[in-house]
């Protein structure tokens, strides 16, 4: 996974991304447009991942894409 955005893209589509997080779609909307997701929903999102056989989705691997986008940003 390279980015909060690709992740996102292995749902089937953004509304069940959604379902599956437990957001409203127009959240989901912005979360793949600023290619993040809150840490808050990181765990859900892990969770959501291994009950849809999405490989590659863990807390590490978030946390490492956050890191990234950190010093993108300096």
């Amino acid at each position: 996974m390279t980015s909060f955005r690709t992740i996102i893209d292995q749902w089937p589509d953004l509304p069940t991304f959604a379902e599956d997080l437990g957001v409203k779609y127009p959240a989901a909307q912005v979360m793949r447009h600023r290619d993040s997701i809150s840490s808050s929903y990181w765990r859900d999102l892990v969770a959501a991942a291994e009950r849809r056989g999405i490989a590659g989705v863990t807390l590490e691997v978030l946390a490492d894409l956050k890191a990234r986008a950190r010093l993108k940003s300096t």
